[in-house]
């Protein structure tokens, strides 16, 4: 059984408003995450994933670890994930990967409600 990934205490109140906006089916296009180094914005931003794409919505602030869509997600196998990021040898994002990430965007969700 796949473990769901934990919010970061930090972070509930950001959840409970993500939570929200998705509920309320006013998410925006975009979400920035942004501090210093360590504090936890690439964690947030999985978590914040995870939590949107779980298929069972007991608590819709909490991904439930279980479901297809977190199991998929957990492993890293998700077709409706993108990870974008510079590679191993530099600090920009490259052409081939905004391509890439072009034609990602343009096409439709697999499993889950949006990408």
């Amino acid at each position: 059984m796949t473990q769901a990934i934990q919010a970061l205490p930090w972070m509930t109140d950001i959840n409970q408003q993500v939570a929200v906006l998705w509920a309320q089916q006013k998410m925006p296009h975009a979400i920035c995450l942004h501090g210093q180094p360590g504090l936890g914005q690439r964690h947030q931003l999985a978590y914040m994933t995870s939590m949107l794409f779980c298929e069972n919505k007991s608590d819709p602030a909490k991904p439930c670890g279980e479901c297809r869509q977190c199991i998929l997600f957990n492993n890293k196998e998700h077709p409706d994930m993108l990870i974008l990021a510079p590679g191993d040898k530099s600090t920009s994002i490259g052409i081939d990967q905004i391509r890439q990430l072009t034609d990602f965007v343009m096409g439709t969700a697999y499993f889950a409600p949006m990408r």
